[in-house]
């Protein structure tokens, strides 16, 4: 029997459906044989062959037979999507009911994102972490009193917490469901899904909880787990670079400062001399324009703040009781702007010696404020440890072309890499390149927005149905929008600094109306992470997503040219086209979806762009699109 019908009939038992769907007996078999010989493996599967699936059921039949061997594994499950959430979810419990399996699962989103209290979802982490601790301790958490045993010296569950943790765990329960279920009992929804987790199979988390050194030893050391018995599932893994560079860089502002020093006098504390000294520095770098960039940046070496503050204070010092104050602020208003500056000097203070981090300064454009941010460029000083120490890792994506790329940046060693085919029909699918216009940034001028939103406006016009229109920038997309001048449409338009609840009621409106266009931001809210099944007829890329070429570009080409000698490629190109591919993928999401992809830039056409479309695409470049258009969209009606 060929090792991939072999792999599926071991498989059979935890794959969730009647049979595989094209190209999903594959993905299954290939991970399958990954998982079992410790091997990491990154996937690139469209849209449409089933990944959820596909990936949890061989590491389940994996870690069942481990589980008969006497070995303890648990599966995690990266997701930072709501929705993705769901699925995995969805999928568990229709494998617990298919095979009379009793697959165990804990659903955890973020500590804050579970707490009974309903007014912390906007707080810092660090605000968070520290309110809650000092809420324990003091007693003064009514969720957490109950949950726990107050009787015991060791930390053990009450009664009341065990039987929510056992009703929980044969339910199979969703986040949302299990936080309502411990709000209504009077139990703390974070320590009851922990208590799940300490036995669970599968562990649906964010990327915090495994790549954050300091949150994933203090989780794992809370639920029983270690790395090398770890089975890693990274979903939307082409966003993993990004997140880890964030989850390592932080920035402050000088009108942040301010806030700190005014928090400083009204909660009576004595840090006002360093925050004083934090505002001069950032008013003299303000001032020295010396080395700035076009983009108004300047770098600073990294450890020159803590040198300039070196001359006046004994910094470990300066730390601790930047760090206590902090902590009597959050006591009394829960959040605090003091502790953000002890956290960010701390951040330098750990870490200044690397050369894979950098200091920028800016003004801020909304404020005019002197920010200053401390960038990580180099995502694999996080990624490298969990890659050489979990039983196998799962990368996979939509968008993991090309997957060398991804193995390079995050630190992996050889790993299995595997694309699969497009699911859906080539014929539903018409992929445009309009070589008129460009976002460049020396050809940006009102000339060319106008010729811009005269051929935006065409295309849209021979468009049978709602339109996403995506911009580099809102910039951008201001400037073209205000000379757009589109009848028998409305605009929909993702402005920036959208409240969660803004954005929500803006696919809302844009839902109701069935020739509707947005106009919305690549890398912002809606270029992904929103499904709209045969909700969509046209995708629109207005111009390229390249980072600008200031200093984080620069860095980020240096240091790949460097270690690899793909610097333009791994730093520059590779992740503008990536952003662009995923914003177009919002178009078809089924095998019933049909609609046009258009990219609106002559540079799409160029050979270096052009190479890093998907092969089946089959795109057509023309100037005269409008005849093309229409036959494609006659041919679906």
């Amino acid at each position: 029997m060929p090792e991939k019908d072999k792999n599926l009939a071991e498989i059979a038992g935890f794959f969730p459906y009647d049979r595989a769907r094209e190209f999903q007996d594959e993905l299954v078999s290939d991970i399958y044989s990954s998982i079992a010989k410790r091997q990491s493996i990154l996937i690139h599967a469209p849209t449409g062959i089933g990944k959820t699936a596909g990936v949890l059921a061989p590491a389940l039949k994996f870690l069942f037979d481990e589980k008969e061997r006497g070995h303890r594994l648990k599966i995690f499950f990266l997701t930072s999507r709501h929705t993705q959430h769901s699925i995995v979810v969805e999928t568990i419990r229709t494998i617990n009911g298919r095979g009379g399996k009793q697959i165990i699962l804990a659903d955890i989103f973020g500590k804050k994102f579970l707490c009974g209290f309903d007014d912390v979802v906007n707080f810092l982490p660090s605000d968070f972490s520290e309110y809650c601790r000092s809420l324990r301790s003091e007693k003064k958490c009514h969720y957490y009193s109950s949950t726990m045993d107050a009787s015991s010296q060791e930390k053990k569950f009450s009664k009341a917490g065990l039987a929510m943790i056992s009703r929980m765990k044969a339910k199979s329960a969703e986040r949302a469901e299990l936080r309502a279920e411990c709000k209504d009992a009077v139990l703390c929804p974070y320590e009851i899904t922990c208590g799940i987790a300490r036995d669970a199979d599968v562990v649906i988390c964010d990327y915090n909880h495994i790549f954050n050194t300091q949150i994933r030893e203090a989780f794992f050391k809370k639920i029983g787990a270690d790395l090398e018995n770890s089975i890693i599932i990274i979903d939307e893994a082409h966003n993993l670079p990004e997140r880890i560079r964030e989850m390592l860089s932080m920035e402050i502002s000088e009108k942040g400062l301010q806030l700190a020093l005014r928090e400083n006098k009204r909660f009576s504390q004595d840090c006002g001399d360093y925050l004083r000294a934090m505002i001069e520095f950032f008013i003299s770098r303000q001032a020295d324009d010396e080395g700035k960039t076009r983009f108004g940046e300047v770098l600073i070496e990294n450890s020159e703040i803590l040198d300039f503050l070196k001359a006046r204070f004994d910094i470990p010092k300066m730390l601790e009781e930047m760090e206590l104050a902090a902590d009597e602020v959050r006591r009394q208003q829960k959040r605090s702007f003091l502790g953000r500056a002890a956290d960010f000097l701390r951040l330098i203070a750990s870490t200044q010696e690397y050369e894979e981090f950098i200091t920028i300064g800016y003004s801020d454009a909304s404020d005019g404020f002197f920010t200053i941010e401390y960038f990580c460029t180099d995502p694999s000083i996080l990624t490298k440890e969990v890659i050489d120490k979990a039983k196998s890792i799962v990368l996979m994506s939509a968008t993991l072309e090309p997957m060398d790329m991804y193995s390079d940046v995050l630190g992996f060693d050889y790993p299995n890499m595997h694309a699969y085919g497009n699911p859906f029909p080539a014929k539903n699918r018409l992929t445009l390149i309009i070589p008129e216009t460009t976002t460049k940034y020396e050809f940006r001028n009102d000339v060319e927005y106008r010729r811009i939103a005269f051929h935006m406006m065409t295309v849209l016009s021979l468009v049978p149905g709602r339109a996403v229109v995506f911009f580099p920038s809102y910039s951008i997309l201001n400037s073209v929008i205000e000379k757009s001048k589109l009848t028998g449409r409305q605009l929909y338009i993702e402005r920036q600094k959208l409240s969660k609840e803004g954005k929500a009621g803006l696919i809302r409106e844009f839902l109701k109306d069935e020739k509707g266009v947005l106009c919305a931001v690549v890398g912002a809210s809606f270029s992904e992470g929103i499904d709209l099944p045969n909700k969509l007829k046209c995708v629109m890329l207005v111009g390229l997503p390249l980072r600008p070429p200031n200093i984080k570009a620069r860095k980020l080409i240096q240091l790949y040219q460097e270690r690899f000698g793909r610097g333009f490629e791994y730093g520059y190109f590779i992740p503008a086209m990536s952003k662009a591919i995923q914003s177009a993928g919002r178009c078809i999401r089924s095998s019933t979806d049909y609609g046009a992809l258009v990219f609106l830039d002559k540079r799409y056409d160029y050979e270096n762009y052009r190479a890093l479309m998907p092969k089946d695409w089959n795109i057509v470049s023309t100037s005269y699109y409008e005849e093309v258009l229409s036959d494609f969209f006659k041919k679906k009606r």
